[in-house]
């Protein structure tokens, strides 16, 4: 099955930029531009992971992260920059210390 990934971010291209680098690693990407719609996403579906990009407000991250943590305490949620070399990769090391505990 594909690791479903909720990515939040501001601005079309970075999201557009995140989906393509994690689906050509086989994982299944839903982008998100609105924290309302992001919040209810988390609390609806399943993700295994939410990525939160550094260019949101400290506010906003923290209001996600909190919200993730209340929905899922095993859902690991990674911020990201725009540097996208090594997403998948950090993706994967995020999912394994949450299902290891680390």
């Amino acid at each position: 099955m594909a690791i479903k990934i909720l990515a939040i971010g501001r601005q079309d291209n970075a999201l557009t930029q995140i989906e393509r680098a994690l689906k050509l690693k086989k994982y299944k990407v839903t982008g998100c531009s609105s924290d309302e719609d992001a919040l209810k996403k988390i609390k609806d579906q399943h993700f295994d992971a939410v990525l939160v990009a550094t260019e949101l407000k400290l506010e906003t991250k923290a209001i996600i992260k909190q919200f993730s943590k209340e929905q899922r305490p095993d859902m690991p949620v990674i911020e990201v920059n725009g540097v996208l070399d090594h997403l998948a990769d950090t993706v994967k090391e995020a999912l394994e210390d949450a299902t290891t505990g680390s």
